[in-house]
């Protein structure tokens, strides 16, 4: 328990770091659009393709992580259907809710895995990630396009189009592919790679602490704070339940049990706004989940990590 709650600690001082950053002159809000653009198709990219291409985990499960994973994430999406069945809510707020149970905060993920168990915890978050980014995608992108409101000119998102070019999915292909053609990364290149990749972390939580809006918790209803304990609770206890089926166990099992207690993704503001979702309720997720989990990832770890 302490050693989680002393890899947690630092994630959660440069959260409160970012949002208090954002507050000032100096940092304000439009700071941070162009910071998340850089960690997200610079830098973050970087760090994949170095950890998955120079990882030591010879025999670890990672198809079978993947398959967990995604079972888990399409689980957590057939339970959003519960809100859309009982009709407490309209379409756009129920795409909202949908794409939260889906998404996870890698930045999270991978800043508490790296702390517990080093780089090779850091390459399967990268690979958790290969498996939860495309499917979380494509279910969310198809949330908004069947239940959000419509664009002006009535067009559908090019959604292959966005999946093929994903930097990220991207990232994880490009180091797949080196580990598996046995080619080393010259030093050089190692190097590189190493220091763009270095300041993913940081950078990424320092913008997710920035973008969280915390007064929609005030005005947080019933609606999200169900869907949050929904999203942050069952997904790790699915993985958890699941993982040992697909002969999951291990170091495996715990970065898929780390990767999925995360609260969902900051940047699911953004999308919703832009396809059609109901945006103040993703706003309110968003930051009534990150504040959940900042409580319920120690004590979930705890209790889950074999």
């Amino acid at each position: 328990m302490s050693a989680i709650v002393l890899a947690l600690l630092p994630v959660v001082a440069i959260l409160v770091l970012g949002q208090a950053l954002v507050r000032t002159r100096l940092f304000g809000p439009e700071t941070w659009g162009p910071i998340e653009r850089i960690v997200y198709f610079v830098l973050f990219p970087c760090l994949i393709v170095r950890a998955i291409a120079t990882a030591e985990f010879e025999g670890a499960p990672v198809g079978q992580m993947a398959a967990t994973l995604v079972a888990a994430q399409v689980l957590l999406a057939a339970a959003a259907y519960l809100s859309r069945l009982s009709q407490t809510v309209d379409s756009p707020a129920f795409a909202s809710i949908f794409q939260s149970n889906v998404r996870w905060n890698t930045y999270v993920a991978l800043a508490v895995a790296a702390g517990l168990y080093g780089p090779d915890g850091l390459a399967l978050t990268a690979i958790a990630a290969g498996a939860l980014i495309p499917v979380a995608n494509i279910l969310a992108v198809w949330g908004f396009v069947t239940y959000g409101r419509r664009r002006e000119d009535g067009k559908r998102p090019p959604i292959l189009k966005s999946l093929a070019t994903n930097p990220l999915l991207m990232a994880c292909v490009v180091g797949l592919a080196i580990r598996e053609s046995g080619w080393k990364l010259p030093e050089l290149l190692s190097d590189t790679l190493q220091i763009m990749g270095g300041g993913t972390l940081a950078l990424g939580l320092l913008a997710a602490g920035a973008g969280l809006d915390l007064k929609r918790l005030a005005t947080a209803g019933g609606t999200v704070l169900t869907w949050s304990l929904v999203r942050v609770l069952g997904m790790p206890l699915i993985v958890w339940a699941l993982g040992p089926l697909f002969g999951v166990e291990g170091l495996a099992l715990s970065v898929a049990i780390i990767a999925t207690s995360t609260p969902t993704a900051v940047n699911g503001y953004i999308l919703a706004k832009q396809l059609g979702g109901d945006a103040q309720l993703s706003a309110s997720l968003i930051a009534a989940q990150t504040v959940i989990a900042l409580a319920t990832m120690p004590v979930m770890l705890a209790l889950l990590l074999p």
